[in-house]
């Protein structure tokens, strides 16, 4: 596995931080992006001066991406795979008439929110090239009609599909799309998982106190407890990501079976990036 680390953040910083030639300078010359390998020497300057910028409740980074690549039999080795998804579109469910019960979401993170109607979408804003896409709420997640298709007829448990209502017609009618949602046991997330705001952070700035939400992002290869997995093919974690922000609402990570993952990429199913999970 390659792991790589993508930051951008002003010239003037990368030039105190990096001199010249570390990284490309971008948006007319104001902004300077480095992408590195995670362990690379360099990223423990940039640490330590986002830890001093944070200190004066400031920022250093204005932009962080990791990404992870596999070989083919790294890929196949993996028992769970999660998929990260990158077929994002608007507008959120509540804007087009979904309605939720927010009486029991948590007071600190905002989540727990409980969906009581269809989700109603304007299907024509989803992105036909996707399989897999989601809202700009984050939990509301959507499948195309193969996708379907593939999970009926190969017989992939785990899957809670629920009806997609249109709003192009006043009856609200139900589209191709389904809701992808859940009957599996929510996995849970082992220690080893690191969360943050950053690569550089090192505080629980985002973290449920109660335990709902693991943090602001995932920083690290994601880690579950293989007693918490019940087998299923499709499966999310227990512990959500994000936070209550507006229309966002925290979102649980979402993972696959290797037979479904194998079965997604021979049919060249679009809307998701495949990552290793560790089963520990």
């Amino acid at each position: 596995m390659r792991e790589m680390l993508e930051v951008r953040f002003t010239e003037a910083k990368a030039q105190t931080l990096l001199g010249e030639n570390v990284g490309t300078v971008i948006s007319g010359g104001s902004v300077r992006l480095v992408k590195l390998p995670i362990d690379d020497p360099a990223w423990s300057k940039v640490s330590a001066a986002e830890a001093e910028a944070r200190s004066r409740n400031s920022a250093l980074v204005i932009y962080w991406n990791i990404t992870r690549s596999y070989t083919a039999a790294e890929l196949a080795q993996a028992e769970l795979i999660q998929l990260i998804q990158g077929c994002m579109f608007e507008p959120a469910g509540e804007e087009c008439g979904t309605t939720y019960d927010y009486s029991s979401a948590c007071q600190f993170c905002g989540g727990g929110r409980v969906q009581t109607s269809d989700l109603r979408l304007d299907t024509r804003t989803i992105p036909h090239r996707c399989d897999i896409a989601f809202t700009i709420a984050r939990e509301e997640v959507v499948v195309s009609d193969r996708t379907v298709r593939l999970i009926h007829d190969r017989g992939f448990t785990g899957a809670l599909l629920r009806p997609v209502q249109s709003t192009l017609q006043s009856n609200g009618s139900r589209s191709e799309w389904k809701q992808l949602t859940f009957s599996s046991r929510p996995v849970e997330v082992a220690a080893t998982s690191r969360f943050g705001v950053t690569p550089f952070d090192l505080t629980s700035y985002g973290r449920c106190p109660l335990g709902h939400v693991a943090g602001h992002d995932i920083l690290t290869a994601l880690s579950i407890q293989r007693d918490s997995w019940d087998g299923a093919d499709f499966v999310r974690t227990r512990q959500l990501v994000g936070g209550r922000s507006g229309l966002i609402a925290p979102w649980p990570l979402i993972l696959v079976s290797q037979p479904c993952y194998q079965a997604l990429k021979k049919g060249a199913y679009k809307g998701f990036v495949p990552e290793v999970v560790h089963v520990v």
